[in-house]
């Protein structure tokens, strides 16, 4: 069954867009024009995720996200917010999904490709915690850039390697030194590390820090070796990885990374 997204939004060429662009990829689209109408689309149908703007008539989007976090039924519901608000106030888009509570944030005007790969890292992100909280494991919240300031070099390499399970590529780049993102800005590193997953169809792969096989420190340099498991289907490959990492004043980053293949293991499902 395809996954149903209900889009709020006053502007019917930009609902007519969004709808067009989600459909590529086989979701069922709804569309309301006002936040009222939005409201009572998402209680009919139960969404598998909200698409609104800020700016609505009727009833607010900041009110339509109060509204269905406080639900009971609808509150873990996933949101993102599309708005050009993020350009007249000169805030980042991190800042408006934390204050918001919402899952995600873009700014308006906004590339399809870019929607497409907002919508899928929301979707699989929730799909992951929910897999995991009924599993073995339950997903821990990913460490802030403030929590990672104070983590040790193992928390660091453990929080770089298993982001991408939630496609968290904030986190990934909060734990890299300039010198490995390439120059790039943190949005700049989003878009393309989003973009590599979908066309790896990286969803299908779990990374994990299987174990710490060494761990050293000096005041400024630090050395964790440790094995990394990829597990893809009935597949997991395992490698050594010895990261380097430098303290700085925002904490310990990763400055270069050495890998070394160690075993391919069948498994059955």
């Amino acid at each position: 069954m395809p996954k149903r997204i209900v889009v709020v939004d006053d502007d019917m060429e930009i609902t007519q867009i969004i709808k067009s662009t989600l459909k590529t990829r086989g979701y069922e689209v709804l569309v309301a024009h006002n936040g009222q109408d939005g409201l009572r689309l998402i209680e009919e149908t139960h969404p598998d995720m909200v698409i609104l703007d800020l700016m609505l008539p009727l009833l607010s989007g900041m009110e339509l996200i109060k509204r269905i976090r406080r639900d009971p039924v609808l509150k873990d519901m996933p949101v993102l917010v599309m708005s050009a608000i993020s350009k007249t106030t000169q805030k980042p888009e991190e800042f408006w999904r934390r204050g918001l509570g919402a899952d995600d944030f873009i700014a308006k005007p906004f590339e399809p490709l870019a929607l497409l790969g907002r919508v899928e890292y929301v979707l699989r992100k929730k799909e992951y915690v929910s897999m995991s909280n009924n599993g073995a494991a339950a997903v821990k919240s990913a460490p802030t850039a403030e929590a990672l300031k104070t983590a040790t070099p193992k928390q660091v390499v453990k929080a770089f390697i298993e982001s991408w399970n939630t496609q968290d590529f904030a986190t990934e780049y909060n734990c890299l030194a300039e010198e490995m993102t390439g120059g790039l800005s943190q949005k700049e590193y989003i878009g393309r590390r989003r973009q590599f997953f979908l066309d790896d169809k990286g969803e299908h792969k779990k990374h994990y820090c299987e174990k710490i096989l060494e761990s050293t420190q000096s005041r400024n340099v630090a050395k964790v070796v440790c094995i990394r498991s990829e597990v893809k289907g009935h597949i997991t490959r395992r490698t050594e990885e010895s990261y380097v990492l430098r303290k700085t004043p925002q904490g310990w980053k990763i400055v270069a990374v050495r890998t070394r293949p160690i075993t391919e293991t069948k498994h059955d499902g």
